[in-house]
């Protein structure tokens, strides 16, 4: 086994995206140890959930949430973030990942939020927008929040069933 890198070199792969898991795999190590490090300087590694939300935040700074609106998409596209940065959903959540993921797919769809009245919404995919789940409103300057946006990709098995 070799050791952990220092202490700003791990601050910087967390900030670019990589998992734990990920991050052990690079040293040689174990996940848990990875963990325990990131506890010991003082700041646990973000959670799946809290990185989806920096995406979604980062992406559509102007975006308006409609109070008592159940929004499916927006929860379509947190439960499917959740998933893809490797988090464990309920079986109603991979449902719901797994419908959301089929219908981008069939329709040709990208996910958008436009910042006035209509809040999400799913536009027409042009090439630009590639495999990735959502369109942003702006550009997105946070590495570790580019990396997690490039993460939120429609995977490859859903693409070749078309």
């Amino acid at each position: 086994m070799t050791s952990l890198p220092s202490d700003a070199e791990l601050t910087k792969l967390a900030t670019l995206g990589y998992k734990d898991a990920e991050i052990a795999a690079m040293y040689e190590v174990t996940a848990q140890a990875v963990s325990k490090r990131f506890v010991s300087m003082g700041r646990p590694n973000p959670t799946p959930s809290m990185r989806v939300s920096a995406v979604v935040d980062a992406a559509y700074p102007n975006r308006v949430t409609q109070p008592g609106k159940q929004d499916y998409i927006l929860k379509a596209v947190r439960n499917t973030g959740r998933q893809m940065l490797g988090e464990n959903l309920s079986d109603s959540g991979k449902v719901l990942v797994d419908r959301f993921l089929r219908r981008l797919v069939r329709e040709g769809l990208v996910v958008f939020h436009s910042a006035g009245e209509t809040g999400w919404i799913l536009l027409s995919r042009m090439a630009a927008d590639r495999d990735f789940l959502l369109r942003p409103a702006v550009e997105i300057r946070d590495a570790g929040v580019l990396a997690d946006l490039h993460r939120l990709r429609i995977p490859a098995s859903y693409l070749s069933n078309t």
